[in-house]
C-alpha cells in the first residue's frame, strides 16, 4: 500500500517521539491544506509513536519502582499522541463540512506492565491478552454509534474496508484471513508473530511456535497447564491459513 509513496514521507529524522509525531502532524497538515483538489477523495494514514523510552521490548523487569516508573513515562507518551490526534481531528472537521470521512484510530498492539505478574514490561515478550489487545476506534458517517464486543483481530480491517468503501463483492476469504467488523464474528483463533516466534491464540489458550521446533502450550493466564491439550488439526489448519499469504 505504500508502493508509491516518497521515501521522505516514510520516515522522520528526529531522535525524540514527540518531536517525530509533531512533525508527522505538521507535514500531515500542509498536505491537507495544499490538495491540489480538495472536492475529490483522500486517503491519510499517519504513525505516532509514544516513545520507547515509556515501555521498550525488553527482558522482564519485577521492581514495582521500574513499573511505576514506565507507567508515568508511557501515559505521558499518550498524552502527547492525543493532543496531535486532537489537532487531526480538528483540522478534518473544519475543512470537510457536509463530507462522509471515515476515521480509523488503532493501535498496533498493547503494553503490558506486569499485569500478568510475570515481571514483563513494554510489548513483544509474550503473547498475552496485555500486549495483545489494541485499540480500535472508528467513526463512520451514517452508522449509529455502537460497541462491538465480539473477538476481532486486525486481519479485520482489510476485508471491512473493501467490502463496506471500495465495493468489494466477492467473500474476504478471498483477499484476507479477517472478517467483516460489522458482523460481529468472533475469531475461534487467530494468529499473531513477533520477531523470532508465532502463536495461535485462542479464547482459553495460546500455542507459541519457536524456529527450532519448540512450543509452549500456555493459559489465558500465560502460565503452563496439565489440562491444556494441543489440538493438531487446528496447527494444521493456522498453518495452511498463514501460508496464503506468508511466503
Amino acid at each position: 500500500v505504500f508502493a508509491g509513496v516518497s521515501p521522505e514521507m516514510l520516515w522522520t529524522p528526529s531522535a525524540d517521539a514527540d518531536d517525530k509525531n509533531e512533525q508527522v502532524t505538521a507535514r500531515w497538515m500542509e498536505w491537507f491544506t495544499q490538495r491540489r483538489d480538495a472536492t475529490q477523495p483522500a486517503f491519510s494514514f499517519l504513525y505516532y509513536d509514544p516513545g520507547y523510552a515509556a515501555a521498550a521490548a525488553a527482558q522482564p523487569v519485577a521492581s514495582r519502582s521500574v513499573v511505576e516508573e514506565k507507567l508515568a513515562s508511557y501515559r505521558n507518551g499518550i498524552a502527547s499522541v492525543d493532543a496531535n490526534v486532537a489537532d487531526v481531528l480538528s483540522a478534518i472537521e473544519s475543512a470537510e463540512s457536509g463530507r462522509d470521512t471515515v476515521t480509523i484510530i488503532a493501535s498496533d498492539h498493547g503494553y503490558e506492565f506486569d499485569d500478568l505478574g510475570l515481571g514483563y514490561i513494554g510489548h513483544a515478550s509474550n503473547y498475552g491478552r496485555f500486549q495483545l489487545q489494541s485499540t480500535l476506534l472508528i467513526d463512520w458517517p451514517g452508522r449509529e454509534p455502537r460497541q462491538y464486543k465480539h473477538r476481532s483481530a486486525h486481519q479485520d480491517l482489510p476485508a471491512t474496508l473493501l467490502q463496506e468503501l471500495y465495493g468489494c463483492t466477492n467473500p474476504a476469504a478471498d483477499f484476507s484471513s479477517g472478517n467483516n467488523l460489522f458482523a460481529g464474528k468472533s475469531w475461534d483463533w487467530f494468529i499473531a508473530g513477533s520477531y523470532n516466534s508465532h502463536a495461535i491464540v485462542e479464547p482459553d489458550k495460546v500455542v507459541v511456535t519457536y524456529p527450532g521446533g519448540m512450543i509452549d502450550l500456555l493459559d489465558n493466564d500465560y502460565r503452563p497447564s496439565p489440562d491444556l491439550r494441543l489440538d493438531s488439526g487446528l496447527v494444521e489448519e493456522a498453518l495452511l491459513e498463514m501460508r496464503r499469504f506468508y511466503r
